[in-house]
């Protein structure tokens, strides 16, 4: 039997719940910045965790990219979620709170990809998502009957699930952290998001509750962890119209293709207060998205697209990576040659990384192309973990740096400046501090 809010009350001692965020080698650095501090986003997993923890529990949430963690810090169970490159600071903090004596939980994508692993530095481990089971989990621990591992044997209801709960995060805080959807059903042979557990099934919260959750907040900007946006386009029309009255100015991710058809969900987003989309373009060569079979990109139609969304006021984030199998050497100079008349207000390049249980690992692992299985190298910036089918993994990162250092430099940002004026001025600090 599920247990309810009501018998876990049953145990009057407050439990102490020590929520961690670890911090990951590619911003373990800007974590240091005061600016980095004020833009970065929330870690919404643990707000959304708070929000279906019995009330008799008393929560901290420590976020290592703005705290320093103390090891001393009262807690009887210590939660910590990780992704692929945070994994080996992951585990060094539940070593050592294990060794102090507490009781340590993990989860995140990759303990879900990789649970033997993870194994032998927690006491239990949950595999997907982790709020249909953390109540659960909870009763076992203060009835002494934790298991090893969890798992969930379906996907989370988003309509029962409520609204985060902020009270226990950090107070410096201008953006919220909101989601309105779950899932993403294209799966991209790369993406860790939509090949975990449960990742592919895209499930819906309910609109009143998200308005009522917006309404209810202090800040302004508003970054939404969804996937896509696009991928229910009547779903999402209908959350654009009632955000219209909001007065909330927010970030979102979207595929192309509805963009480029859809008209009147522009002028929505546009109205709703969406000021910026981040579009995974991934390449320019339309063999390499075929290969991928990311049915939502042609080549032959961002620019045109990209002109459609910037009528409407809304700028753009655009994502490409390089290290693909149909990628040679020549890829660079015609990404650079391309990407100076394509007009993207953010050009984000990375190099292809190859995340645990994602097909793409699967495949190169078979191939015997991972050169190192050391995941703080993992970052898709600054290192090449595979090896490449047209060039050395030197080649790929030097290449993938110079053309970065074309349009991301200081002189490559100053002849883009006069875009700025479709974007509100946090959203170019913002944006501009991504790439210091």
């Amino acid at each position: 039997m599920t247990p309810t809010t009501e018998t876990i009350q049953q145990h009057h001692d407050p439990l102490k719940i020590l929520f961690i965020q670890p911090v990951s080698p590619s911003s373990e650095k800007l974590s240091r910045r005061f600016l980095y501090k004020i833009r970065a986003y929330p870690p919404l997993t643990f707000e959304t965790l708070t929000a279906v923890t019995p009330t008799n529990c008393d929560i901290s949430i420590i976020d290592e990219r703005f705290q320093t963690l103390d090891y001393t810090t009262p807690a009887d169970l210590v939660g910590i979620t990780c992704m692929t490159p945070e994994a080996p600071r992951t585990y060094q903090i539940a070593d050592e709170f294990r060794r102090r004596g507490a009781t340590v939980v993990l989860g995140g994508w990759h303990v879900s990809a990789l649970p033997n692993e993870a194994k032998p530095h927690a006491d239990s481990i949950v595999l997907g998502e982790a709020e249909n089971l953390w109540p659960q989990l909870i009763h076992d621990y203060q009835n002494h009957a934790l298991q090893p591992v969890y798992k969930n044997d379906k996907p989370v209801d988003l309509t029962m699930l409520p609204a985060a709960q902020r009270n226990a995060r950090r107070k410096i805080m201008f953006v919220a952290a909101m989601q309105a959807s779950r899932g993403c059903p294209m799966g991209c042979e790369f993406c860790a998001a939509s090949n975990c557990l449960d990742g592919h099934r895209h499930r819906k919260r309910d609109i009143t509750q998200i308005v009522n959750e917006i309404r209810s907040l202090k800040e302004h900007y508003l970054y939404f962890y969804d996937p896509s946006f696009t991928i229910n386009p009547k779903y999402t029309k209908e959350l654009f119209r009632a955000m219209a009255d909001l007065h909330k100015s927010f970030v979102c991710f979207a595929n192309i293709d509805l963009l480029d058809r859809d008209e009147e969900f522009l002028t929505l987003a546009r109205k709703a207060g969406c000021r910026q989309f981040f579009i995974g373009f991934e390449s320019i060569n339309q063999e390499t998205i075929n290969a991928l079979h990311k049915r939502s990109n042609t080549v032959e139609k961002y620019a045109a697209t990209i002109k459609k969304i910037h009528n409407h006021g809304i700028s753009i984030v655009g994502g490409f990576i390089f290290g693909f199998d149909t990628d040679t050497l020549e890829t660079f100079d015609q990404a650079i040659e391309y990407h100076q008349t394509l007009d993207v207000d953010f050009l984000e390049f990375t190099t292809l990384t190859p995340y645990p249980g994602t097909p793409l690992f699967d495949r190169l692992d078979r191939e015997g192309r991972i050169l190192t299985r050391d995941w703080s190298l993992y970052t898709q910036k600054g290192n090449v973990v595979f090896q490449p089918k047209n060039m050395t993994p030197e080649q790929l990162l030097s290449e993938t740096r110079r053309v970065n250092q074309e349009f991301n430099s200081f002189s490559g940002m100053s002849r883009r400046i006069l875009r700025f004026k479709r974007m509100e001025p946090y959203r170019i600090v913002n944006n501009i501090l991504q790439y210091l």
